[in-house]
């Protein structure tokens, strides 16, 4: 049940189970990926829980904490930590004042992790479970067969189950920056070890059959967890 899509009194039937906060990004997905593909996986993950477990599903976050060298990609919105972190408390700190009292945070955006937690640590009297599906299961490693950075074959495998219609599969290419071969860190980064497309992986390699294993792996996966962890085997 989307929040979004419902009203007030209806909502506040649902106090009594957790709520689902999808939280993505606005940045570059290279030139076959739309910049919302963070939010668009995060938002659909998200919606399949709630389906499953019957939980309402808030209105997904769809500003980040962007690399701020994605800003050279045109559309990629960069938000700052502080920015993030007020915004995601404020939002939950809502939900808590009306009664809710357990979270599920269904991140599809790396930087954005340990912001998350840092604001889910400092809110007293809820419970939360906060997940990125790229890490939730190892085994998503038997079904990819490349590197996981960004843009790459689990994003794009993802998106072609998902929104095939957003994937431009004649502007695929494969790149892996040149940043990953140092073993120290350089500031500011020459452009010569920087990715001039964006894509940072082989998303050549992905396809839509391995997008649905990997969906179904990661919600089989969070489900097991979200009845651990939440609920005491409830639903």
């Amino acid at each position: 049940m989307k929040t979004e899509n419902m009203s007030w009194d209806e909502i506040r039937d649902y106090r009594n189970k957790p709520i689902i906060i999808p939280i993505g990004a606005i940045e570059q997905h290279g030139p076959m990926a739309p910049v919302a593909t963070d939010s668009i996986v995060a938002e659909y993950l998200a919606n399949k829980l709630g389906e499953k477990l019957n939980f309402p599903v808030a209105t997904c976050i769809n500003f980040g904490c962007v690399d701020p060298s994605f800003r050279r990609f045109t559309g990629s919105i960069c938000i700052k930590p502080e920015t993030f972190i007020n915004l995601l408390r404020d939002i939950i700190e809502s939900y808590k004042f009306q009664g809710f009292s357990k979270f599920i945070i269904v991140n599809a955006h790396e930087t954005n992790t340990k912001l998350i937690e840092r604001v889910l640590q400092d809110i007293e009297g809820i419970k939360a479970v906060s997940f990125e599906y790229w890490k939730v299961d190892n085994r998503i490693n038997d079904i990819v067969e490349s590197e996981l950075i960004h843009v790459c074959e689990d994003e794009i495998a993802i998106m072609l189950a998902i929104k095939p219609e957003l994937i431009k599969k004649e502007k695929v290419v494969d790149e892996l920056p040149k940043e990953a071969e140092l073993e120290y860190t350089l500031i500011p980064l020459p452009e010569e070890y920087k990715t001039k497309t964006g894509v940072m992986g082989k998303p050549s390699k992905a396809t839509a059959e391995k997008g649905r294993k990997i969906i179904d792996l990661v919600i089989n996966k969070v489900l097991e967890i979200i009845r651990k962890e939440l609920i005491n085997n409830e639903v």
